[in-house]
């Protein structure tokens, strides 16, 4: 079955039928923000979305697109959404809640892993780069709004932000500053001008640290 947003068209299954309405509504809405934010004028290509009634279906995409696996072999269990060009793979609600930390999800925060996703897509219409994460997966939980009124800590070092090896939530509060200090222009400057970004990370990495950061 599918539906056709503005920005999204979304394929779902019987399992899904009860919450499809209301889902679609809120990522109406909540995708019209992540277009404004990015100052796309023209979007082209709808992104298409689809959700996954079955873990080991999903598990098995994941593993032959990006191989990346556990100590046993498998694709990680937290592991709920991915984007790939104009595509964003999601689990459904009923299989989000079998993932790790997930096993209370509700609607929202199915909206929101989507629209995470759905932002990744909308930034490779900007650049198709994820050289630097703090800016790609800042950006898209900043949109998704999943950090929202929670007390962080940045406890990031520089090297865990420049190869992409700390938590989401080091992503999130880096961004956050970066757009509190410097403004909405100067994240789309980041993520227009690869060297620009490159040139930048280490200062704004001091400065996060300083401003909200502990020993690391």
């Amino acid at each position: 079955m599918r539906k056709e947003l503005e920005y999204i068209v979304i394929d779902y299954t019987k399992d899904d039928v009860d919450y499809i309405d209301t889902l679609c509504n809120s990522l109406n809405e909540k995708s019209k923000e992540v277009i404004q934010f990015l100052n796309i004028k023209e979007f082209g290509e709808k992104v298409k979305v689809k959700l996954w009634n079955s873990i080991e279906e999903f598990r098995n995409l994941h593993k032959s697109l990006f191989h990346k696996v556990d100590a046993n072999g498998q694709v990680p269990n937290w592991i709920s959404g991915f984007a790939l060009g104009n595509e964003v793979q999601t689990l459904s609600l009923a299989q989000y809640r079998k993932t790790k930390n997930h096993e209370c999800a509700t609607i929202t925060d199915l909206e929101k892993l989507i629209i995470h996703e759905f932002t990744h897509a909308a930034h490779s219409r900007l650049h198709d780069n994820r050289i630097m994460l703090w800016l790609t997966e800042g950006l898209a939980t900043f949109l998704a709004h999943q950090y929202d009124d929670k007390e962080l800590e940045f406890n990031a070092t520089l090297e865990e932000i420049k190869v992409g090896k700390t938590s989401y939530t080091n992503y999130y509060i880096m961004f956050n500053y970066v757009l509190n200090t410097y403004g909405k222009d100067y994240i789309l400057k980041l993520i227009k001008d690869e060297e620009l970004l490159q040139n930048e990370t280490n200062g704004l990495y001091e400065e996060t640290k300083e401003r909200f950061g502990k020993e690391v």
